[in-house]
């Protein structure tokens, strides 16, 4: 790869990790392009080299943020389907994730991305599918689980997460994330029979 191409990649790189930084921590309407490519250490001219305006670079960094959050990787040689599943859930909902930055995009930027452009939430719901997929591919490798319960699982694991960044009870958000944890394993770990009476 020329030298000039491999210097874009890394710049493009820098701009879409600060990019989701600083939407995460701030809101899309609270950040400047100017805020974004200072963070990364490049001039405001080089943005448009990447991006052609800010809605733009806020669908490519939920992207970024997901490829790069370890969630959407795929499965290690060294698990089986049940034990990386299990890992997944316990690894996204950790305490490491409830200070500093969010490594989903999904749980961070939930709320915001409510009010952006279509083609924005089409980003987010691709990457929801993405994870529901990920899930789906390995608990169908031994349970019967439908995707129902995938649906559930990563709306609990999400939410719980999202919810448990914004308390001010450190005790509470803990808890709150160590249920999710507990339920979201049982729940992919077994296909659940439900009483659906009354």
């Amino acid at each position: 790869m020329a030298g000039s191409q491999l210097r874009k990649q890394e710049s493009r790189h820098r701009i879409l990790s600060s990019a989701y930084r600083l939407f995460s921590a701030k809101g899309y309407d609270n950040v400047t392009i100017n805020e974004v490519m200072a963070d990364a250490g490049l001039t405001h001219g080089g943005f448009y080299a990447h991006f052609a305006n800010k809605s733009e670079l806020y669908q490519h960094a939920i992207t970024h943020a997901a490829q790069n959050s370890g969630v959407m990787q795929a499965k290690p040689s060294t698990l089986d389907e049940k034990a990386w599943v299990a890992l997944l859930v316990r690894e996204y909902l950790h305490q490491n994730n409830l200070h500093g930055d969010c490594k989903c995009p999904l749980a961070s930027l939930a709320s915001d991305v409510v009010s952006r452009e279509p083609a924005v939430r089409k980003t987010y719901t691709q990457t929801f599918k993405g994870l529901n997929k990920l899930l789906a591919q390995y608990t169908h490798a031994y349970s019967n689980i439908g995707m129902d319960i995938v649906l559930a699982t990563t709306a609990m694991m999400i939410g719980g997460l999202a919810v448990a960044r914004a308390l001010d009870d450190k005790n509470l958000a803990e808890n709150l994330l160590l249920a999710c944890r507990q339920q979201a394993v049982q729940l992919l770990m077994k296909e659940l029979k439900v009483d659906t009476a009354g």
